[in-house]
């Protein structure tokens, strides 16, 4: 148990709720008693990308920045404490920039090689700041990040990290729980973890996963972002972008015009900003899993006529039809 201050991030609902406690911004709460991580306290992450475990890119999620003081509890990927202040909210593009410096800092802390540095070793940090450079490592609750021009990052470790801000970088992981994160100009970050994530906020960037839950996001412009796992999310901000995902169970969304927002898995459901393009299966489903085969997908302009903006729709014999915003 430490008594100090310590900065994070934190996911709340789209009236920034979380377990149904009401927050508000530049506002300071408090709570009695022993703090312990999911048990007693006002809990939130210290890696950015961590939140999204909890409260993914979906329903109008939002996040914050706070600042955690008095008793503090800590686990790998979360933290408790006493009295919280809730800060600024931060959109998808300084979201991603956040977990990309999180993850660089935390690796820099290690020596910095500038050509290439790899470990394997289980929470080990693989670090490089060199043009062209290359950072590696496999091994669990590892770190891997570079943030030169040209630069890749890759770690295969369970609940590891990777991350770049180099132009034309790339950052991959394929652990289960891991992540994935750039923020430089036509970037790519990619990842097939369980539970993975990936994000991007770099212009002409791509984002792509194939996990089971996972997430994939971008707000670069021109960006795409894919995912074909089950239960798995896709979203993306940038003009001209695109989202899509076919798996079962998933979502995608858009919130710029000239996108498209793609969800052709079973039980899918799509949304878009004013101007986009929303395309969405239909998919009968049999009293077994396995017994399901699709029976019609539809697109639509959103134009506030036919097809509501900032809604979500899914496929009802053959029509669009709303749907609320909870994970059916």
């Amino acid at each position: 148990m430490s008594k100090t201050i310590i900065k994070g991030y934190k996911g709340f609902n789209k009236d920034l709720k979380c377990r149904d406690f009401q927050y508000e911004v530049d506002k300071e709460y408090h709570t009695d008693g022993d703090i312990k991580v999911c048990d007693k306290g006002f809990h939130f992450c210290e890696n950015p990308l961590d939140v999204w475990n909890f409260y993914p890119l979906v329903d109008g999620n939002v996040y914050h920045e706070v600042i955690g003081s008095g008793k503090i509890d800590k686990d790998e990927n979360k933290v408790s404490v006493e009295n919280i202040k809730i800060g600024a909210r931060l959109d998808l593009s300084s979201f991603i920039n956040a977990s990309v410096n999180f993850i660089l800092e935390k690796a820099s802390k290690k020596k910095i090689f500038k050509n290439v540095n790899a470990t394997s070793g289980e929470r080990a940090n693989s670090a490089t700041s060199g043009e062209r450079a290359n950072s590696a490592t496999s091994g669990n609750y590892a770190n891997s990040a570079t943030s030169g021009y040209g630069a890749h990052s890759a770690t295969s470790g369970s609940y590891a990290h990777s991350a770049t801000s180099g132009y034309g970088a790339h950052s991959a992981t394929s652990g289960s729980y891991a992540h994935s994160a750039t923020s430089g100009n036509y970037a790519n970050s990619a990842t097939s973890g369980y539970g993975a994530h990936s994000a991007t906020s770099g212009s002409y960037a791509h984002s792509a996963t194939s996990g089971s839950y996972a997430h994939s996001a971008t707000s670069g412009n021109y960006a795409n972002s894919a995912t074909s796992g089950s239960y798995a999310h896709s979203a993306t901000s940038g003009n001209y972008a695109n989202s899509a995902t076919s798996g079962y169970g998933a979502h995608s969304a858009t919130i710029q015009k000239n996108t498209i927002a793609c969800a052709i898995g079973r039980k899918a459901k799509a949304k878009g900003s004013l101007g986009s393009f929303i395309v969405i299966a239909e998919w009968y489903e049999g009293k077994e899993f396995t017994d399901a085969y699709p029976l019609c997908v539809l697109s639509a302009k959103v134009d506030n006529k036919k097809v509501k903006a900032d809604t979500w729709y899914k496929v009802v014999k053959g029509k669009f039809v709303e749907t609320d915003d909870s994970n059916e």
